[in-house]
Order: structure tokens, then C-alpha cells, then sequence
């Protein structure tokens, strides 16, 4: 910033007041890198200068150079929901090509809140030559490359996997594209060898689901031939996690599918959760309410639940101020670009064991989701104007305009009611996490370094 630029406070700040009286801030453009804090002496002087008509920019200044840094303090011309616009697109189409890539439709368990039928099969060899082929190509003009593996369940069809893995390192090592690669699965295959296997050939992070302790989870999750499901599961993951030295790279996040019958036996869910993985920075634990994200009919679930519960169980528990827990979807609220729904980016495509080419993991019912194949050569032929329709036609909804938390949530629409043009949501999307914000800020600042902004005399 040039000397004597006017200064204005940023609409999309959010400031709460520690337990020891000192006030956090972060800027939602920033995210993470937006946070700093203002020691309790000084909280008058810093409200004082966000009070200003005219607040100046001077590089002597330190104090106001670290708010504009921290995105606290703007250009006072500035557009910010453009900048924020400019954000949402820059990440719908960063240079990332992701591939989620369902080697079966196929699902060893069943579920009593999955809407998927299941009764597709698995990839033929054809097909994972022609899918080759097709990375191949890709990798020609990618410079990062994600390969994500969906389901049904993966580890049902591993040899394709281990297949088609192996071939695109081969790829990658010698284009020198950088490769990452993840795996949702129920982990009731991931035992020593796969795991060691598959790590061996760059997939490091898992998204995993328990549903609570061993009746709950067991009750949720019908194995289809029966054999106790949450054990096995949990000696699976032990062995990640009693090598540690051999599996530094492994992220693993425990998603936990909260209903109201779950919520009640909560703290016994975590007091095993801390026992078992807690103070091991490569396990992540996700506490997600089930709600009808599809908008089908999920009368079955009559234990579902409004999110304030799952909000004041956490803070009564005092998760946010456990450090051997980390809660891997706070962390997320505050990184801008990880908010989008990966069907709202360009380059992000969801290929089928049949080689159909999807958007969205979600709504394979839906004809505007299915926006392309891929032929027996490996050609793609994809309709263009429906894949834009996923990620451009990007609109703010105007209740959201003034909210602090828009750069972190971008309308909190599901994309495929943008598709439909049916976006329309009246009033917030997110109420009840929008009241925890200030709670989730203190765990930000508890597990990061952040700058404390000295007030000094010669300001």
C-alpha cells in the first residue's frame, strides 16, 4: 500500500474476547492468516481507530501496517464483495486437476441414512485401460494432480485401485506433477498389507466414518455377511496409528455421523476417541449432524437432529479447548478455498466404474449432473456448457451480502440447486455454527501461533 492511502475496516472482520480479556479478531478473506489479537490494555485504542472516518496509511505506522496485512484494514475504494467474487472464481479454476474415481459402485456395508443403491459393479479392465489413457492426456497440461477414491466402497475393487495408482506415479514421476491422492472408505479392508500398499503409491489421506462405539456404529453400519464390523475397523486404524515413524504422511479424518441417539452417548464416544487416537496430529476428528443435504425423504431418520444440539454438547464437553482433539471441520470454516464443494471447480470431475463423467458425488438421479463420457481410446467428450453451469453463474444470495462470514462459506449453497436454478434459501445456512464461530476462533488460537498487535507510544 502506497503512504496516505485512505483506510476503511473490512466488512468481513469478526472480533471475541478470550479468557483473559483480550480481543481476537480475524479476517474472513484471510481465513487462518487473517487472525491477530489485541491485548486487553489495548482494546480502547484499537475500537477507537476502527471508529475513525479517515484512518491513514503509513508503512512507519506498524500497528495499521499489521491490520492491512491481516486484511483487518482495506483500501477505503475498495469493492470487497468483488474481491471476494474474484476469490470464489479463482478457485473454481486454479490449475489442481481432480479425478474422483469410483473403481465400484459396489458397497460391503449398507446404511441406514445412504440414499445409493449400490448395484453397479466394478470397472472392467477395458475400462481402466481407457480411463489411463485419459489421465494420460490430462497429465499432459496439469501441473497438480488429485486422485480421490470414491464409492460405493473402494477397497472392495483394491486391485483396481493398486492397478491404476501404479500406472499414474508412473505418470507423475516422469511429467514431475505433483500427485495426491485420498481415499473415503469404511476401512473394514484396510488392514497392515493394503495400507502399506496403498501409502506405498502416494495415498495418504483417508476419511473414515464411525458412528459411534461398537453397538451404535454396528447398528448403523449392516455389513452385508455379517463379522463384528467396529473392531475390526479400529485394529485397522491402530496400526496407523502404533507406526508412526513409517506412516509420518498419513492423514486421517474420523468422520462421526451425529444423531440424536449418538448425541447422547457422546462423551463416551470421545473419552474412547481421546484414549485411542487423541494427541496424534495425523488423526482429525469430524463431528457432522446428519441432515438431508440431498433433499430426499429420510423419514427413516427420526432421530435426526437440530445442529444447536451437537454445538452446546461440544462446548459443555469442552472439545474446543482440548488440544489432544483436533476437529478437522473448524479448521476447515476458516480456509477459504476448502469451503467449495469440489463439484464447483472447473477441473474437478467424478468418474464412474462405467466411465460416465459426474460433478457432484451426490446426485447421480439428477440428468445435469452426468455431463460427459469417456470413450474405449480415452477420449473425454464433455458438454461444456453443462459442466460451466457447476462452477460459473456464481451469484451472491442478497441476505448474505452483509454477513462476516461469507469469504468462508460462499452462500452455503449445495451447487447443484445453483444448477437447477433453484437457489433461493431464505435467511443463513449455517445459524447455529454462526453463533459457535466465537468459540471456534479461541481453538484457532489455541493451536496456532498468532501475531499480537503492540500498541506503541510513537503511533
Amino acid at each position: 500500500m502506497e503512504n496516505g492511502l485512505l483506510l476503511k475496516k473490512s466488512q468481513f472482520n469478526y472480533s471475541v474476547t478470550d479468557d483473559n480479556g483480550d480481543l481476537i479478531i480475524c479476517n474472513f478473506v484471510k481465513g487462518i492468516d487473517g487472525f491477530c489479537k489485541v491485548k486487553k490494555s489495548d482494546i480502547k485504542k484499537y475500537d477507537e481507530l476502527m471508529r475513525m472516518d479517515n484512518i491513514v496509511y503509513n508503512d512507519e505506522n506498524s500497528y495499521i501496517a499489521k491490520l492491512c496485512e491481516k486484511g483487518i484494514l482495506v483500501a477505503k475504494d475498495s469493492d470487497e464483495l468483488a474481491t471476494v467474487s474474484r476469490l470464489y472464481y479463482e478457485a473454481a479454476m486454479d490449475d489442481k486437476t481432480m479425478f474422483v474415481i469410483m473403481p465400484t459402485e459396489k458397497c460391503n456395508f449398507t446404511y441406514k441414512y445412504c440414499k445409493e443403491t449400490h448395484k453397479k459393479g466394478k470397472m472392467t479392465y477395458d475400462n481402466q485401460i481407457a480411463l489411463l489413457k485419459y489421465i494420460q492426456q490430462e497429465t499432459n497440461k496439469a501441473k497438480k494432480l488429485i486422485i480421490s477414491w470414491f464409492g460405493g466402497e473402494p477397497l472392495v475393487a483394491v486391485d483396481i485401485v493398486y492397478f491404476i495408482m501404479k500406472n499414474i506415479v508412473k505418470m507423475c514421476n516422469k511429467r514431475n506433477i505433483q500427485l495426491t491422492s485420498d481415499m473415503t472408505t469404511n476401512a473394514y479392508n484396510l488392514d497392515a498389507a493394503t495400507f502399506n500398499k496403498l501409502y506405498a503409491l502416494n495415498v495418504f489421506r483417508y476419511q473414515i466414518t464411525l458412528d459411534g462405539l461398537e453397538q451404535h456404529h454396528n447398528i448403523q453400519h449392516v455389513l452385508n455377511g455379517g463379522d463384528d464390523k467396529f473392531n475390526r475397523i479400529i485394529n485397522n486404524l491402530l496400526y496407523i496409528k502404533d507406526n508412526q515413524n513409517k506412516y509420518k504422511y498419513a492423514y486421517i479424518t474420523i468422520k462421526a455421523n451425529i444423531s440424536k441417539d449418538f448425541l447422547a452417548n457422546l462423551d463416551e464416544f470421545i473419552s474412547f476417541y481421546r484414549d485411542t487416537f487423541g494427541n496424534d496430529s495425523r488423526f482429525n476428528l469430524e463431528l457432522t449432524p446428519i441432515i438431508d443435504v440431498r433433499g430426499c425423504d429420510l423419514k427413516e431418520m427420526k432421530n435426526m437432529f437440530n445442529t444447536s444440539d451437537l454445538y452446546s454438547t461440544i462446548n459443555r464437553m469442552g472439545l474446543y479447548s482440548d488440544k489432544s482433539i483436533n476437529l478437522s471441520n473448524v479448521l476447515r470454516a476458516f480456509t477459504p478455498s476448502n469451503v467449495l464443494c469440489n463439484s464447483s471447480r472447473k477441473n474437478t470431475y467424478v468418474i464412474g466404474y462405467d466411465l460416465s463423467i459426474y460433478k457432484c458425488t451426490e446426485h447421480f438421479e439428477m440428468p445435469e449432473n452426468k455431463i460427459g463420457m469417456i470413450d474405449k481410446h480415452g477420449n473425454s467428450i464433455i458438454n461444456g456448457d453443462l459442466n460451466r453451469k457447476w462452477f460459473g453463474n456464481f451469484k451472491f444470495r442478497e441476505n448474505c451480502k452483509d454477513c462476516f462470514m461469507l469469504p468462508c462459506c460462499y452462500c452455503g449453497g449445495c451447487p447443484y440447486k445453483r444448477v437447477l436454478g433453484n437457489n433461493d434459501i431464505k435467511g443463513c445456512v449455517f445459524p447455529d455454527w454462526k453463533k459457535e464461530i466465537g468459540n471456534a476462533m479461541k481453538y484457532i488460537v489455541a493451536r496456532y501461533e498468532i501475531d499480537t498487535l503492540e500498541w506503541r507510544n510513537d503511533n
